[in-house]
């Protein structure tokens, strides 16, 4: 069923790139497949290793996992908010950045309306801000520790809650995101880092629980995406949900 799924994503942002005259993607069997490594954290947020992605809805405030992370990055998304300079719709992105912080940035992906958020449309807006992910670093520092960092990305389970995009579809959009903006930017060849290394944060158990078996299925299908699952990881401020 995820295999399906994900082969849909896919069937669907071909026709997205065909109807917007974008560059064919026909020789992606000359690509070798990248394999790209996933974890997940079951806990709060601050013990994620790398800049957390996060969705925003249009016209909507800071709250929920977006409001713990602008804490915890001393309210940076909250500055650029006020001012009017937040991602709203689908492609927008901002990046933040600080490696002494924890966790050390932010990826903040717009998701437009939250009545018309899809997969698809997850999918779509996760792939361009990882494309602008990596100009981001490779623009920015000259260190390799600093361009390091953005071959990494943590992430939470966009959409679940508020946009009403199970777990499985939301891990399915978010890898597929993913898998496309690392196959684009190894065809550009211009010296933007892919992502290697995708970690899921989450801190309710029974959530991490449905993620990690979804990617072990992803893992095990027949796709194009090349995951490999990385044992579970528990972190600090995990949380149970009370079953009603």
């Amino acid at each position: 069923m995820i295999s399906l799924r994900l082969y849909w994503l896919e069937r669907k942002l071909e026709v997205f790139n065909n109807l917007f005259d974008l560059p064919p993607e026909k020789n992606d069997l000359e690509v070798v497949k990248q394999e790209l490594y996933v974890s997940i954290v079951n806990g709060d947020l601050n013990y994620a290793n790398h800049p957390v992605m996060v969705g925003h809805f249009k016209g909507d405030g800071i709250y929920s996992a977006e409001k713990s992370l602008d804490k915890y990055l001393d309210y940076k998304l909250s500055e650029r908010h006020k001012l009017g300079f937040y991602p709203a719709d689908i492609g927008d992105s901002e990046v933040t950045f600080h490696k002494k912080s924890k966790p050390r940035g932010a990826l903040v992906v717009g998701l437009g309306k939250f009545e018309h958020l899809t997969p698809f449309l997850l999918a779509k807006s996760v792939e361009i801000a990882v494309i602008k992910y990596s100009f981001f670093f490779r623009d920015n520092y000259d260190s390799e520790e600093n361009k390091k960092a953005g071959s990494s990305l943590s992430t939470v389970i966009i959409g679940n809650s508020f946009g009403g995009i199970s777990v499985e579809d939301s891990i399915s959009a978010i890898l597929m995101g993913v898998h496309r903006a690392n196959r684009k930017i190894n065809k550009l060849d211009i010296g933007l880092r892919t992502i290697e290394e995708l970690e899921f944060v989450d801190y309710y158990e029974d959530i991490t629980q449905q993620a990690y078996q979804a990617l072990k299925n992803l893992e095990h299908s027949q796709n194009d995406i090349n995951i490999v699952v990385k044992p579970n990881r528990p972190g600090i401020g995990s949380k149970k949900r009370i079953s009603a």
